[in-house]
């Protein structure tokens, strides 16, 4: 836990740096240290973030991202057909548009990533998968017999032996 403490404080040292050294021109240094900080600090909050989602969730909301994206590609390039005159208001509208479609495309995939079914990769995401329990469950008779201790030893047997409590 420590490792990672360090590590992010060094890149957001790092990046803070960085941001000072390439301001731009007429730019205080320790303005652009802060904004560079901050905004390694909102990546690292992010990176937490994304850490806890699963995978099935993580899948549909960069699918719907995309989607989200290209449909705002598609509204951007036919209001700029519309008019070139307003290029002012026209540049806040379409920017206003990436947003909206990229974030409702990003909620919508996420909230339908859940319905995806992994396993038709072909198992690239095994880890995902849901793990059955090959249960057996023992009678009086098999118990008695004894010769499923013997069987259960020889490590033959797959799965887990079960023996209900009424036996």
């Amino acid at each position: 836990m420590l490792d990672f403490i360090l590590v992010r404080s060094i890149f957001v040292l790092i990046f803070g740096f960085a941001a000072a050294y390439f301001r731009p021109a007429g730019e205080e240094w320790w303005s652009a240290a802060l904004v560079g900080g901050a905004i390694a600090g909102f990546a690292i909050f992010v990176e937490t973030r994304v850490a806890r989602v699963n995978l099935k969730r993580l899948i549909g909301m960069a699918g719907g991202l995309l989607v989200g994206l290209f449909c705002a590609g598609l509204v951007s390039l036919v209001l700029g057909r519309l008019g070139a005159e307003a290029s002012r208001n026209l540049h806040c509208v379409q920017i206003v548009c990436l947003l909206l479609l990229v974030y409702v495309g990003a909620v919508t995939g996420a909230a339908k990533g859940e319905l995806l079914n992994l396993g038709a990769f072909g198992g690239v995401f095994g880890t995902e998968t849901d793990i059955r329990h090959n249960h057996k469950i023992l009678d009086t008779s098999v118990i008695i017999d004894g010769r499923i201790a013997d069987i259960a030893d020889t490590g033959f047997l797959d799965g887990v032996l079960v023996i209900p409590q009424f036996v």
